[in-house]
Parts: structure tokens; C-alpha cells; sequence
């Protein structure tokens, strides 16, 4: 085949990924513009995806510790947002939403995300505070992702901490037994979510215990070995891109879950 009819012949994909600029560049966009890369590489021959970013914030963190935040005008990001939306050059395969610091962002998120959904999957990490510890977001900015946000329909990725306080339930109950997991993930379904992965890297049983929710379907779990050591940095933003990468492709949402589960943990064995 001819060079330009090779290239004619290749499928372009464009994943948007919205969410927070780290200065370290270990977590949020570049975590995720750093998924997306790796995750190039095994696509079907004639496939490519490109990252379209746009930052919510630019925040000054090292190490655990989170120096500024750095939040934009929800009203600049959201116009960069619809600029791209407004190009049908590119147009997007898939939608991740990660950082969304405070209540306008939230707001515009959710005007977004309607607009996105029937479009295209949308999955939104909902970054409640920094690893150690940093709230991004108060209860009252929760509540109203949890009203507001998740009846956009988006595919919601919490970990078991922020499950606890989107539910408000009990964080060492949901972490030593899987089974209120299924009342937490069904509470945010009823809220509006259009599946809910939520992920077992908190839970102290011995496999990671991944549970995909949607709405209709029996609850799966996705099981693949806990690694010891110290946790990676950015592993939501990067389970949460992986898992849109996946959705681009037109997986199905379980192929998807399976194949962003088990990126993390090959991140997880290549780091020991």
C-alpha cells in the first residue's frame, strides 16, 4: 500500500482529559498525558490516539504536600472545552475529568458533561484532596457533585476513601469488607452515575478487589494482585485516563475496567 493510502487508512482517536496541571508532573494531566503514551503503543495497527488537554489549575505540589493550588476561572477552561467541542476535527472519542477545584468548576463540569454524554463515554475521577491529604474539595462541593455532577450521567471512579464520603459511609468498613462496596456503589448509581468503578487499592484484603456497577447488570468484580510497597503517585488519574483510553477504543465498559486495572498494576510491578 502506498504511503498515502496508509494514511488514509488510519483511524485517529482524540481522548479530552480536563483536570489539574501538577507541578511534579506525577499526577493529574501529566499522569494522564503519560497513560495515554504507553498506552499508544498497543493499539490495532491503523489506530492512533492523540491527548487533547485542558487544566482546570496549576498547582505547586512536592512530594504529599500541595504548596498552591493554582485554580483557573471555571469560565476560561470551559471555553477552551467547548472551543474543542465546537471543531469537528476534534471531536472526542472519550472525555476524563479529574481535578475540578470548587463549586464553579463543578457547575461547569456538570454543563459539560451533559453536553459530552450522549456523545461519548465520560469518565470523571472525583478528586476529593491530595494524597496526603489536601482537601480539593469541601463536603458542601461534594454534595453538590453528588446532586448535580453525577445526573449528568458521567462513569464515576472513586477509591474507597472517596466513596466514603460521597456515601458518607464508614472508610474502614468499606475498606476491610468488599461488601458494602456494592450499597456504596448502588447509592451512587441511584445518584446518577452512569457505571461506578470503584477501586479496592485502599481495601487491606489481599487482592485488589476492583468493582464495576452499572445500572441493569449484575456487579463485577476485577481482581489482580496487591504489590507491596509505597503506593504510586497519581495512580487515580492513571487508572481513570487508562480506563478512557480503553472506552476510545469502543470496549465495552468491563474490557475497559479490565484493561485500566491491569495497566495500574503492571505501573505497580515495574516500580518495584
Amino acid at each position: 500500500m502506498a504511503p498515502a493510502a496508509r494514511e488514509t487508512a488510519r483511524v485517529p482517536l482524540r481522548l479530552l482529559l480536563i483536570g489539574g496541571e501538577d507541578s511534579s508532573g506525577r499526577a493529574g494531566l501529566g499522569a494522564d498525558r503519560e497513560t495515554v503514551a504507553l498506552l499508544s503503543r498497543d493499539l490495532p495497527p491503523g489506530m492512533t490516539l492523540s491527548a487533547l488537554t485542558v487544566p482546570t489549575a496549576h498547582t505547586v505540589q512536592s512530594g504529599m504536600e500541595l504548596h498552591e493550588l493554582g485554580a483557573r476561572k471555571a469560565e476560561e477552561w470551559g471555553a477552551e472545552v467547548r472551543h474543542i467541542l465546537a471543531d469537528p476535527q476534534k471531536s472526542p472519542a472519550a472525555a476524563k475529568f479529574g481535578l475540578l477545584p470548587g463549586r464553579a468548576h463543578l457547575e461547569m463540569a456538570a454543563e459539560i458533561i451533559r453536553e459530552l454524554a450522549p456523545r461519548c463515554p465520560v469518565v470523571l475521577d472525583p478528586v476529593a484532596g491530595t494524597s496526603g491529604g489536601s482537601p480539593f474539595l469541601s463536603r458542601s462541593d461534594l454534595s453538590f457533585l453528588l446532586e448535580h455532577v453525577l445526573p449528568a450521567g458521567p462513569i464515576l471512579t472513586p477509591n474507597i476513601p472517596e466513596a466514603a464520603l460521597l456515601t458518607t459511609s464508614d472508610p474502614r468498613q468499606l475498606a476491610s469488607d468488599p461488601a458494602p462496596r456494592l450499597d456504596a456503589a448502588a447509592s451512587l448509581l441511584r445518584a446518577g452515575a452512569a457505571a461506578v468503578l470503584l477501586k479496592g487499592g485502599h481495601g487491606i484484603e489481599d487482592q485488589i478487589q476492583d468493582l464495576l456497577a452499572q445500572p441493569g447488570s449484575e456487579p463485577s468484580w476485577i481482581r489482580h494482585p496487591r504489590i507491596p510497597g509505597p503506593g504510586l503517585r497519581g495512580s487515580g488519574c492513571r487508572h481513570a485516563s487508562a480506563l478512557a483510553v480503553g472506552l476510545a477504543q469502543g470496549q465495552s465498559l468491563i474490557q475497559a475496567a479490565r484493561g485500566a486495572s491491569a495497566h495500574l498494576a503492571g505501573l505497580m510491578g515495574r516500580r518495584t
